[in-house]
């Protein structure tokens, strides 16, 4: 038997602000502010003010002011320090910070290196380095070394290092990224590999692969993640869909017990545009989950059907209504969702949405782009490929400007 698959909500408004003042001089601020209460310490009221001053054309200095609050949590962070591009296709910063809490406080440096080589018309490659060490500490150790703290940790050192290698030309394209952590809590290993072939006629198949794995003193866990999906974007044609197929499998092993989840998910998504600016989107997801949990199985199928209709009502402006059910077929439970939202056209390829559900749930397995959790809601999309980040320039595009 298995239920619907909910988790804790975590409501926030997130904004932030910029300013330049006679292009060397950036004054920045940043908040997250939750709405109603939030029950995870991972999800803290923040709220941050930044300066850069540009030095050179290459060369910038920066400093922050952070708080962020909970409950029975309250933490402020200053860092300063110097970032560069010494060569082409290099950023380099170094920094000193210092963090308080109720009962401790921390003196830290940071030093970090990123390295971009455009190889060639199609290859593009990336090394980074990025080390963290205390200074000073004057933490109380815990009462229980065996449990891990609530939020951070309980010196924050460590040594970080990604090598990763891109190809793409007007057919075919891959990207690969291994990426290591060794820190005082625990060690982590993430790799990514991505594989794309353009079909003809506004089609696309792509394939993934993710690993990530981390063990600490008290714990262990593994996940890994492949994926299968097919696009088809026909020019002369008013219908697109979109196609994915994922095999999960997430292993766990701790103090506190062991598990072992296993999931077949499949998501399809149809976009109809019969005209004078109004867009159909349907939706039907669908997943199999295996878990065990200390030895005992647990399963069950679980699908959602959705639908969203939305009309412009300027060329910047367009209001939206979508429903949704989620059904646990195994439980015999239901879940609904339904809401309406304003959208605004910030920028090219960037679109900012203002939206209330009268009715929702939670499913991250089926989430995609859409916000289903009841409530109001901001959400921004913005479409990030390698043309918007010039990825193919061959003086080594928008990464290789960015300090």
């Amino acid at each position: 038997m298995c239920c619907l698959n909910q988790t804790l909500p975590n409501s926030q408004v997130l904004a932030g602000a910029g300013y330049t003042f006679a292009e060397r001089l950036t004054l920045r601020a940043g908040t997250e502010t939750g709405l109603g209460k939030t029950a995870s310490t991972n999800y803290l009221d923040r709220i941050s003010l930044g300066a850069d001053y540009k030095l050179t054309e290459q060369t910038k200095l920066f400093v922050e002011q952070e708080h962020a609050s909970g409950e029975n949590v309250s933490i402020d962070m200053t860092r300063a320090g110097l970032s560069t591009q010494p060569w082409t296709g290099a950023a380099m910063s170094a920094s000193l910070g210092n963090q308080s809490s109720l009962d401790s406080g921390r003196m830290y440096a940071n030093l970090g290196l990123v390295q971009r080589w455009q190889i060639n018309e199609f290859w593009q490659a990336d090394f980074g380095m990025d080390r963290a060490q205390t200074l000073r500490s004057t933490s109380t150790p815990p009462l229980d070394s065996s449990v891990t703290p609530a939020y951070g940790s309980l010196t924050g050192d460590y040594t970080a290092a990604s090598l990763g290698l891109n190809y793409n030309d007007s057919i075919w394209g891959a990207n690969s990224r291994v990426e290591r952590r060794i820190s005082s809590a625990d060690n982590k290993l993430n790799a990514l590999f991505g594989f794309q072939h353009n079909l003809d006629a506004g089609r696309v198949l792509a394939s993934g692969l993710s690993y990530s794995s981390a063990q600490s003193a008290i714990s262990q866990s593994r996940s890994i993640d492949v994926r299968l999906s097919y696009a088809s974007r026909p020019w002369d044609s008013d219908w697109a869909w979109l196609d994915r197929l994922d095999f999960v499998e997430e292993r766990t092993a701790g103090v506190t017990g062991n598990g072992h989840a296993r999931k077949l998910v499949n998501n399809y998504n149809a976009n109809w545009l019969p005209g004078n600016g109004t867009q159909v989107a349907l939706q039907y997801g669908s997943k199999y989950v295996l878990d065990t949990i200390n030895d005992a199985d647990y399963r069950g199928y679980t699908d959602l059907i959705g639908a969203e209709l939305r009309h412009d009502l300027a060329p910047d402006w367009d209001v939206g209504g979508h429903a949704s059910v989620l059904h646990s077929w195994s439980a015999g439970a239901q879940r609904y969702g339904v809401g309406a939202s304003f959208g605004y056209l910030l920028l090219d390829n960037a679109w900012i949405v203002l939206g209330y559900n009268l009715l929702g749930f939670s499913d991250r397995d089926f989430s995609g782009s859409s916000y289903r959790a009841q409530g109001p809601y901001v959400t921004l999309r913005m479409k990030i490929d390698q043309d918007t980040l010039k990825l193919n320039d061959k003086n080594g595009g928008l990464l290789a400007r960015i300090p």
